[in-house]
């Protein structure tokens, strides 16, 4: 999921708001669908209620979440893990997340090998 994220985010760089890229997958991990969301300087919304929309209507099994920080600071938000948590959630066992990806120039961070995240889903 790293490369994807290296792949396709390099537009990031050049983007002063927060965007994230959901790339929906199928069991084979081909690519049916992705979609692009849009924020401000500190935060992008990404509806839960489209995204499950999305994922029932093109029968997708896996999700990669990217989205950028603008800050140039890698690390998630609690927002951010709450966010990824709240989804895994609601898809049950039907649907995985492959990563939660966190894209900035200063790296690539992935939610899900976070302590923070292990410690947030613990507890949740």
């Amino acid at each position: 999921a790293l490369k994807v994220a290296e792949n396709i985010l390099i537009f990031f760089h050049k983007i002063n708001q927060e965007s994230a890229i959901i790339l929906f997958l199928d069991r084979d991990n081909y690519c049916k669908e992705i979609k692009v969301y849009f924020g401000d300087e500190y935060s992008v919304t990404l509806p839960r209620e489209d995204i499950l929309r999305t994922v029932n209507s093109i029968n997708t099994s896996k999700l990669v979440i990217i989205h950028n920080h603008p800050d140039e600071k890698p690390a998630p938000s609690d927002q951010d893990i709450m966010f990824t948590i709240d989804l895994q959630n609601a898809f049950g066992n039907e649907v995985k997340i492959v990563d939660a990806l966190v894209w900035c120039k200063g790296g690539v961070k992935s939610i899900l090998n976070t302590h923070r995240f292990r410690q947030m889903i613990k507890n949740y």
